[in-house]
Order: C-alpha cells, then sequence, then structure tokens
C-alpha cells in the first residue's frame, strides 16, 4: 500500500526509499556467521554424558562444565582449546562451572569444597584459587551451603 502525501511529487520519495535501501543492503554486510560444534564431554555419570558451554572469548576457547565418570568430580569446570576438552576440576567438591572466560583465557566461575559449600574460584595459569564467599545469589538461596 502506497500513501499519497497531498502536494509531494512521487520523485521525492525517492531519497528516502533509496537510504532504506541502503541500510537494508549494508546491515547484511554485518552479519555474522557460527559454527555449532561438539565439544564432547569428560565421560558419563550417574545424570548422563553431558556438557554445557557458559562463556567463549575471541579466540574460541570456552568454559563450562561438564559430566565425569571420576567418583568424587561428578560434574568439574572444564576449558576447551584448541579442539582439546581439559577438566579444570573442583575445589575439592563434586561440582564446578567455568562461567566466564577472558581474553587472557582466565576463567571465573563457581565450585563446591568438600563439604558441600559453594565457592567462587578463579582459574590462572592453571591454578584454580578459591575466592571468598561475598554472599551471592546461591548464599542467600541456600545460606547453609556458604558456611
Amino acid at each position: 500500500m502506497t500513501a499519497i502525501v497531498p502536494n509531494q511529487h512521487p520523485a521525492a520519495r525517492w531519497p528516502l526509499l533509496a537510504t532504506l535501501a541502503i541500510i537494508l543492503i549494508a546491515s547484511g554486510a554485518f552479519a555474522q556467521t557460527y559454527t555449532v560444534s561438539d565439544l564432547g564431554t569428560l565421560g558419563p555419570n550417574s545424570l548422563g554424558n553431558y556438557s554445557i558451554g557458559y562463556s567463549i572469548n575471541a579466540s574460541g576457547q570456552i568454559s563450562g562444565s561438564s559430566s565425569s565418570s571420576i567418583r568424587n568430580m561428578t560434574d568439574p569446570a572444564f576449558l576447551y582449546s584448541n579442539g582439546q576438552l581439559t577438566n579444570i576440576g573442583t575445589l575439592g567438591g563434586e561440582y564446578g562451572q567455568g562461567r566466564s572466560i577472558n581474553a587472557s583465557g582466565q576463567i571465573a566461575g563457581y565450585s563446591t569444597l568438600a563439604s558441600g559449600s559453594y565457592r567462587a574460584f578463579i582459574l590462572s595459569a592453571g591454578q584454580m584459587v578459591a575466592r571468598h564467599s561475598w554472599g551471592g545469589l546461591q548464599c542467600r538461596l541456600c545460606p547453609q551451603q556458604c558456611r
């Protein structure tokens, strides 16, 4: 449907149409393409065989969590880099999640301790270091876990 504006020559609409065409064409030039890849897992546990990527950096490194067949570490955090899935472990408990990875490959996340309580961690140069609990969401929902 074409709107007719009184006392406007049809040629007056061409600059507007040309601008819209340029915008539509230019927006296609900035479109990004993605490839979905199977990261694999660290092995099955009693809940199945799975992995979850939470963060990716510009180098394609991914941090996340995976099932694992290691008895005392059923869901450790991982680093996926150069096609290799690496178990970066936990802070002594069963669960760990690498929630964010920066351009340097440092990973921030959280893990359980052997006691079952949760702690934040930072992985840098292959060393996982526990951070103090600052009373985040997990502590508000389950305060007994953050002692």
